[in-house]
């Protein structure tokens, strides 16, 4: 019966990939400056790269060829402002799009798909990082009060180095988030599945793991530790 059931599921979803028209990037590559209200989150769905900057004037610049252009959607609802491609689109693999974001203060950045979100320096009071999917993101150098992680799926997170005194991480899936360079004072790590999280401590560490994966962690906390599964709790010099 199970294996009916996803025989099923797995028919529908290839139904739905052949229902979307496939759009092939033509003509010359050209920006186009957007205006948009002002906002503090970003959530992007697109197979393309945000490439973010931390700045005192908002500004929003699409970069793709001519005929995808139109197709490419920049919104701001309740203080979101949301990139993707229109509804019933996909692009092909060879299609070049970028979308480069100027923006003052920085609450939420999320990723969701096969998409890159590469951002500078950023100095926050709070800020939530969520990765959903098989894309990429990396972080500069990032100083916030608190730093809420989530990953789910296959992709992968990248912060270079900054403090975040309070870190909570949730890793779901095969993704891997690679934050040894981040000085936490408090970290509270959770992986469920087969990904690795790699965080630095210096008081205290709370990791949880459910599955294969594992923590890696630098620096000398005192460590409070619950594995279920073949995962490991490892501390590396």
């Amino acid at each position: 019966m199970n294996k009916i059931i996803t025989l099923f599921i797995a028919f529908i979803a290839v139904l739905g990939l052949n229902s979307c028209q496939k759009v092939i990037g033509q003509g010359p590559v050209v920006t186009e400056e957007r205006n948009v209200d002002a906002f503090t989150r970003i959530e992007s769905e697109f197979p393309g790269e945000v490439i973010l900057v931390q700045g005192a004037v908002q500004l929003v610049k699409a970069q793709a060829q001519e005929n995808i252009m139109k197709d490419l959607q920049t919104t701001v609802s309740n203080g979101v402002l949301k990139i993707k491609i229109k509804n019933g689109l996909r692009l092909s693999t060879g299609s070049s799009l970028k979308v480069y974001v100027t923006i003052p203060v920085i609450e939420r950045l999320s990723l969701m798909g096969s998409g890159n979100l590469v951002a500078d320096d950023i100095v926050s009071e709070d800020i939530d990082l969520k990765l959903t999917g098989s894309g990429d993101m990396h972080i500069g150098n990032l100083e916030c009060s608190s730093l809420y992680s989530e990953l789910t799926g296959s992709g992968s997170m990248t912060i270079s180095g900054g403090n975040a005194p309070e870190l909570k991480v949730r890793l779901t899936g095969s993704g891997d988030l690679k934050a040894q360079n981040l000085s936490a004072v408090d970290a509270d790590v959770r992986v469920t599945g087969s990904g690795s999280a790699t965080v630095r401590a210096s008081r205290t560490l709370n990791a949880t793991i459910s599955g294969s994966g594992n923590i890696n962690y630098y620096g000398n906390p005192s460590v409070t530790q619950s594995v279920t599964g073949s995962g490991k709790v490892k501390r590396k010099d």
